[in-house]
């Protein structure tokens, strides 16, 4: 039995890392995720590509200064249009918008459009 080269790189596949997260952090209805999890690799930085459907949102949530969730979260909007609380404030977010929501700050996102969803590429790096 021969065993397939050990390869220096990984590919993962968009359609192959779906997960339907409902009610995400209270969140009104279910986004689609697609967390890109990479084997045997050192992982503080993390990537996901949100899906939030018209009306549906990720629920404002605070990452911790510590511990397993203490996350620094940079969103880029991909597609759509929508809107992010940040620290009590409510803010309009478009195509091409690059939030951050660091460690300690309450955050959250919405999809205000009617007709679309709101496609956001997120990154979250571990402290």
């Amino acid at each position: 039995m021969t065993t397939a080269p050990h390869r220096p790189f990984t590919i993962l596949r968009e359609a192959d890392v779906i997960e339907d997260l409902p009610n995400l952090y209270g969140g009104e209805g279910t986004i689609s995720a697609r967390y890109f999890r990479f084997d045997q690799t050192p992982t503080p930085a993390n990537f996901v590509i949100f899906d939030i459907p018209p009306g549906a949102s990720e629920g404002v949530h605070t990452h911790p200064h510590a511990g397993p969730n203490a996350y620094d979260e940079y969103y880029y909007v991909m597609d759509g249009e929508g809107e992010m609380t940040l620290d009590g404030t409510c803010v309009p977010i478009r195509a091409g918008d690059n939030i951050h929501a660091p460690l300690g700050v309450a955050h959250g996102v919405r999809n205000s459009l009617q007709d679309r969803s709101l496609r956001i590429f997120l990154t979250y790096i571990q402290r």
